[in-house]
């Protein structure tokens, strides 16, 4: 490496179409902030002129580079720590290197064969493939990994069973489109037997299929279920169940894994500081609701967000890198990996790539499973 202009720029990774670092840099100043960037990222130790001399070939004085690094200071991309002489990246020095500087790599074969070993199992159920996704991110990044299930309300319902347990309980399973099902435990009366909730399942099937969940209406399943000769009371507490169950379908559900590993990282020696940050992480539908507010068409497919960007109390000594998968063409998820704002991103953005695309490949394989009646 050297300040000869010998690193192409131009396979530099956009997590988004955004505004050229601002205001903009010389080549010798990208290089020397690329370079404290990836050194704080290993050594996680502020960085001083000496230190970069030592590890490249840079045909400059160590008074040119403290004099780049006093200006990269005062444009805001480094700050310096009041014990040390050297340098730490900024949020804007990060982002500056997320989207100008960053050259991805690809994964080696051991590491997409660690991978591969989480989804080789056969899964069937979308959750368990989920939960799987978020534990292969999780041992292959060290950080802490999270999924936020698909959204269900546009999803289509295509089938509804009822399945009597033991009386007076009974398990509502809704088949939806993309391959989805999602089932939950109900109470009913005990006199209804298995022929009382198979003629309820096909009645209320006949009227509402193939419409999304949020269309459907607790008086529409009431009114399904008034061709059959069931008591009104036990009519209408069938279809205030199933309506529960439906509406439990829309909720946002997520998946954590890897909290404790934050706890290896040096940014949270501090008990406070580890303390502030762990009691925020534990609140998970705080973390759905804000990835929920990716899912959205015009969302880019993998978000980068760094430090104050996060928007949320006391993790701003984190980042956060998220990608959708799809699970068909109406239906998408968010899986990330969250840490601290020192992490490898060009190593955690390719193994969330990696793990993107094998969800959205063995979805589509479940969904043709599916529709040929697999």
């Amino acid at each position: 490496m050297n300040l000869n202009g010998q690193i192409d720029f131009s396979k530099s990774f956009h997590h988004d179409p955004i505004l050229a670092i601002d205001p903009p840099l010389s080549e010798r100043q990208r290089t020397i902030l690329k370079a404290i960037v990836e050194r704080y990222i290993i050594e996680a130790e502020p960085v001083g002129s000496k230190n970069l001399l030592n590890r490249y070939a840079w045909d400059i004085s160590s008074a040119t580079v403290r004099k780049e690094m006093a200006e990269l200071e005062a444009m805001g991309y480094l700050e310096q720590p009041h014990t040390s002489a050297g340098r730490v990246p900024s949020d804007k020095g990060y982002r500056a290197y997320v989207d100008e500087l960053l050259i991805p790599r690809g994964l080696g074969a051991a590491e997409k064969a660690q991978l591969n070993r989480y989804f080789n199992q056969q899964l069937s159920e979308l959750d368990s493939l989920l939960r799987r996704a978020a534990d292969a991110l999780s041992a292959a990044t060290g950080l802490t990994a999270l999924v936020l299930m698909p959204r269900y309300d546009n999803a289509s319902l295509k089938q509804l069973h009822l399945i009597l347990i033991e009386p007076g309980r009974a398990l509502c399973i809704l088949i939806l489109t993309e391959g989805m099902v999602k089932d939950q435990s109900i109470k009913l009366a005990v006199e209804l037997d298995q022929a009382d909730l198979a003629a309820a399942a096909a009645a209320i099937s006949a009227q509402i299929a193939g419409q999304r969940l949020h269309e459907i209406s607790l008086q529409e399943l009431i009114q399904a279920l008034q061709v059959l000769p069931l008591n009104p009371e036990l009519s209408e507490q069938i279809a205030e169940e199933i309506f529960r169950v439906i509406r439990a379908a829309e909720e946002l559900d997520i998946y954590v894994q890897g909290k404790h590993l934050l706890l290896r990282q040096p940014e949270f020696k501090d008990s406070e500081r580890a303390h502030l940050t762990f009691t925020e992480l534990q609140k998970e539908a705080l973390l759905a609701a804000y990835l929920c507010g990716d899912d959205e068409a015009s969302t880019p497919s993998l978000m980068v967000r760094i430090g104050r960007e996060l928007a949320l109390e006391n993790l701003q000594e984190l980042s956060f890198i998220s990608a959708c998968y799809r699970q068909g063409p109406a239906v998408q998820g968010q899986i990330a990996v969250i840490g601290p704002r020192r992490m490898a991103y060009g190593s955690i953005i390719s193994n969330l790539k990696y793990v993107r695309r094998a969800l959205n490949s063995l979805n589509r394989e479940q969904s043709a499973k599916e529709d040929n009646g697999a």
